[in-house]
């Protein structure tokens, strides 16, 4: 039985070795991304993904906005940060108690529940583990720390320190990602080489 690569060698539509080669590519690494595009679309060079570029311009801007604020700007930055956390707590653990409340519910309905054949009893054991699990991993409830206190001088001086590092991550994983890139072109143009075919962008 032909594969989604050979299907059109079996019925004759490709002929050449340039087009299966081009094909088959996709399957690898370097051209991995367009494994879902239309089978006759040759590998193209890739571009970076700018994701990073774009970060690192947010943190940029964020950075300034850092330099130019008060300790009174600060201080009420503190204060909101505050509000948001209590109020994200509280969600949570309501989150939690309404989840806890249904897993219950389908767990008593589970349990009630008599399986129609003993080869149906594994289903039941299976459908009692999965909602026990999920109680344990979602429904916990923990001790949720405040951050230690801070002045708005010490407030705004880690942000700075942490959007500074924040940058050099962004920057450091943009070139990461420009050197992949770099890499799969090189490897798409190799190929392009080898069959005496001109690259496209």
């Amino acid at each position: 039985m032909p594969t989604g690569y050979t299907a059109d060698v079996a019925d004759g539509k490709v002929t050449d070795f340039r087009t299966f080669a081009l094909r088959c590519a996709r399957a690898m690494g370097a051209t991995i991304l367009q494994r879902d595009e239309p089978m006759d679309a040759p590998p193209r060079l890739a571009e970076p993904s700018d994701f990073y570029a774009k970060h690192e311009r947010e943190l940029l801007d964020k950075l300034c906005l850092l330099d130019a604020m008060t300790e009174a700007d600060a201080q009420r930055q503190q204060n909101e940060e505050a509000i948001a956390r209590a109020k994200l707590r509280a969600d949570s653990r309501h989150k939690r108690r309404q989840t806890r409340q249904r897993y219950e519910a389908m767990i008593r309905d589970t349990e009630a529940w008599v399986p129609p054949t003993a080869d149906h009893a594994g289903l039941k054991k299976f459908m009692l583990e999965q909602l026990r699990d999920s109680v344990k991993l979602d429904c916990s409830e923990y001790a949720e720390e405040e951050p230690a206190p801070e002045s708005p001088a010490q407030w705004l001086a880690r942000q700075r320190a942490q959007t500074a590092k924040d940058i050099g991550r962004a920057q450091s994983e943009y070139a990461a990602e420009v050197s992949r890139a770099n890499g799969r072109n090189a490897w798409i143009q190799a190929l392009y080489t080898s069959l005496e075919v001109k690259a496209n962008g």
